[in-house]
């Protein structure tokens, strides 16, 4: 069976299959009908990625940042799990998918909200999914989406079994596999901080602070507002990856 993992972060989408893998920003847009098609630009799986999903269409990730007339993002957990996660998990894990059978899934959520967001997830994406793939150049994909079991880890595990197991899952590292480590796992909304002590999760000392990245382009903008006079865009502000303009156009 097929194993994804995926990662709904407040900035960014992320799944991995083992052979694919995509990335898109974590947005979401109406989706207009565009008169003209360019062949040229980006050919990425993500550069272009328009679904319909529940009946609702959607354009994602720098498409709607693109293209939408209306746009929506978030920084807010309630938000992300109720309204964003299942639109922007499915999408990655049919781009990713090779498979038409079930699949199982591993995501995960800041260490502050596993308790309360956990059975609400898995809730979320098992199940089967009816979903439609729009193309530029070929024909619509229809997929249907079959995912098994959801599990659902503290964000900064990754970055342990990483470092740890090999990809057959075999312990690589004896030495950290029997150590005391800590993992500070800054994101763009939060920081998670995880303890693990010969691979048992420490929760006394595991926590999330509710700062990231955001915080640090929020705090640059407000100083080139105080400095120059330019204001930013909010938009522009919450995705500010690229050139300076990008920050604060």
């Amino acid at each position: 069976m097929e194993i994804i993992g995926i990662d709904v972060g407040f900035g960014f989408t992320k799944a991995y299959s083992g052979q694919n893998s995509v990335i898109f920003k974590s947005m979401i847009g109406d989706a207009p009908d565009i008169q003209f098609m360019s062949s040229m630009g980006d050919a990425a799986a993500a550069a272009n990625l328009h679904i319909t999903l529940d009946n609702k269409t959607y354009f994602l990730g720098a498409y709607a940042e693109r293209q939408s007339s209306l746009t929506e993002y978030t920084l807010d957990q309630e938000k992300m799990v109720e309204e964003f996660i299942k639109i922007l998990a499915l999408a990655a894990a049919g781009t990713c998918s090779q498979t038409h059978g079930p699949i199982n899934v591993v995501t995960g959520l800041p260490v502050a909200y596993l308790k309360r967001d956990t059975k609400r997830l898995k809730q979320i994406l098992q199940g089967e999914h009816e979903i439609i793939y729009h193309h530029q150049d070929a024909p619509d994909e229809h997929r249907r989406i079959s995912i098994d079991k959801v599990h659902v880890i503290p964000q900064p595990i990754g970055s342990i079994f990483n470092l740890i197991f090999d990809d057959n899952g075999k312990i690589c590292d004896r030495d950290l596999a029997t150590s005391k480590l800590g993992v500070v796992d800054i994101g763009f909304k939060t920081t998670d901080f995880s303890i693990f002590d010969h691979l048992q999760y420490i929760e006394r000392g595991s926590s999330t602070m509710d700062t990231g990245v955001a915080k640090c382009f929020s705090v640059i903008a407000d100083k080139l507002r105080q400095e120059s006079g330019v204001n930013y865009r909010i938009r522009r502000w919450v995705y500010p990856f690229g050139r300076i303009s990008d920050i604060i156009g």
